[in-house]
């Protein structure tokens, strides 16, 4: 469906061909209505380009947003491998300290099972040289 401006165009070319070979070029009512459509297509190309201004601004505005969300994932994502790679390292470092505090726990063991045998083999000894009278 044509636009109405298309419409008006269309109009003012049929008078501006009429008065051109009725009048003639010079004729004041040529000129008249020759500014008339030249004032016309100027508002069409300065609206038509207006239009494309706002669609470059909008897609420009548009193409920032899904930067900015784009950015915002992957810092979100970066935030996440981070968290993760520290909890690793924390329950690495609750298994490390679990792993010596059993080794610690072993090592005590064994000392208190030599400090025993040494204490036993002690007694023995006082035992053994001990005189029979008292």
């Amino acid at each position: 469906m044509p636009d109405q401006s298309d419409d008006l165009l269309l109009s003012l070319q049929s008078s501006l061909r009429n008065t051109l070979h009725t009048f003639g070029p010079e004729s004041p009512q040529y000129r008249s209505i020759k500014g008339m459509v030249d004032e016309h297509v100027a508002k069409l190309a300065l609206k038509e380009k207006l239009e494309e201004g706002k669609k470059a601004g909008s897609e420009i505005q548009t193409k920032g947003m899904v930067d900015e969300h784009v950015a915002k994932l992957a810092l979100k994502e970066k935030l996440e491998e981070g968290k993760k790679a520290g909890s690793e390292i924390q329950t690495k470092g609750m298994v490390d300290e679990h792993v010596a505090k059993l080794a610690l726990k072993e090592k005590l063991e064994e000392g208190k099972k030599a400090g025993s045998e040494i204490q036993t083999k002690g007694m023995v000894v006082n035992l053994a040289f001990r005189p029979r009278g008292r």
